[in-house]
């Protein structure tokens, strides 16, 4: 009977436990109560580290800049910009929990702080709470009603919604309250692209790269050159490419696919070869990097070395029409008519015009034969 009663108070106990964790509220910081001279020391002092911490924060050096915000905090506990500042970093480092701790406490600190509800939005949608998200961020354009960065962000939201035309006036809003908004300019270029308003994409990507041409966001670049690519000019593709070449930072994979087939639209077979290669060397999975390369490599009359490329696409995406036609006619030039033919009828039944159109050309008089 004790050792049952005894579990019963270890459970009871570690039910309280968790109950207590799971309700566990945000710490309260009561504000300092110093003098006018005192206060305005002590803000140098913590100001001073909150510029220390930007500067971390513009090298993309989030643990140095937390810290300085830390120290920020240790000189005058009740600070609301060092929290908010704290709670930025956090959020570049993937602590979207530990950041909203932060951006509460900047906000039980300073009424009607706009950034930190923003900041709050951005966290919970990390986070997966996305009615937590919109309520926060409706709240900072109640607090700010000209707040660019979010309708910036609500346009975000939008967007992955579905809700074209909603994203649309957000993004227009953002860029109508801060001209040099790049991000809000190219996002909104790339929902023009997408849109098939091309000349209004060129239009936003212009726009974006005049912000800072002597460093430009290297996302403008590529839209435009993505675009212009649609548009046929893939000349003026590739130089935009090459733009973006030396600015772009991260994962460069998809960048070298695209440019790869631009080059190739050129003739640069050989150029297109190479950026094929530096993407599958990056790991590259998209289907299109063998599509190319192996129509490339058709064209330099390699055509062993076509075909296995073509063969490896289609076998990453078997509905993929283009690279059968690709593979068509390199079968074709290599002289296998009845493979070539073979791959065109699979294109055409799955859709491709293409394919109907080089039927007639090379199939239909061996068939009535």
């Amino acid at each position: 009977m004790k050792k049952i009663l005894l579990l019963s108070l270890l459970l009871a106990f570690a039910g309280e436990a968790f109950a207590q964790k799971k309700t566990k509220k945000t710490k309260q910081i009561q504000p300092l109560v110093l003098d006018d001279s005192t206060a305005a020391v002590l803000v140098a002092k913590a100001e001073a580290f909150i510029r220390s911490g930007l500067k971390q924060d513009s090298m993309k050096k989030y643990t140095a800049s937390m810290a300085e915000y830390t120290k920020a905090i240790g000189v005058k506990r009740d600070h609301a910009r060092a929290y908010y500042f704290r709670g930025t970093s956090k959020y570049n480092q993937g602590k979207y929990k530990d950041c909203i701790e932060d951006f509460d406490l900047a906000m039980q600190l300073r009424e009607n702080y706009a950034e930190a509800y923003l900041g709050r939005t951005r966290a919970k949608i990390k986070l997966n709470d996305y009615e937590g998200a919109k309520t926060d961020l409706e709240t900072a354009l109640k607090i700010n009603i000209n707040y660019p960065e979010a309708y910036y962000e609500r346009g975000l939201m939008k967007e992955k919604g579905k809700d074209v035309q909603g994203t649309m006036e957000d993004f227009g809003e953002a860029i109508r309250l801060k001209a040099n908004f790049t991000e809000a300019i190219i996002r909104r270029g790339n929902l023009y692209q997408g849109l098939g308003k091309l000349n209004e994409a060129i239009l936003d990507y212009n726009k974006a790269i005049a912000v800072d041409p002597a460093k430009p966001n290297p996302d403008a670049y590529i839209g435009r050159a993505d675009t212009k690519f649609k548009k046929g000019d893939f000349k003026g593709a590739v130089s935009d490419y090459n733009l973006a070449d030396t600015l772009i930072t991260g994962d460069k994979a998809d960048f070298y696919v695209h440019r790869a087939a631009a080059k190739l639209n050129v003739n640069d077979c050989k150029g297109a070869i190479e950026d094929c290669d530096k993407a599958i060397s990056l790991k590259s999975s998209d289907p299109n990097v063998f599509n190319v390369r192996g129509t490339a490599k058709g064209e330099l009359k390699d055509y062993r070395g076509g075909i296995e490329d073509l063969t490896r696409s289609i076998s990453m995406k078997p509905d993929f029409t283009a690279a059968f036609v690709n593979r068509a006619k390199v079968k074709y030039s290599s002289g296998d008519k009845e493979g070539a033919c073979s791959d065109l009828f699979n294109a055409e039944r799955m859709g491709n015009d293409l394919a109907d159109k080089l039927i007639e050309q090379f199939c239909k008089k061996k068939i009535e034969q």
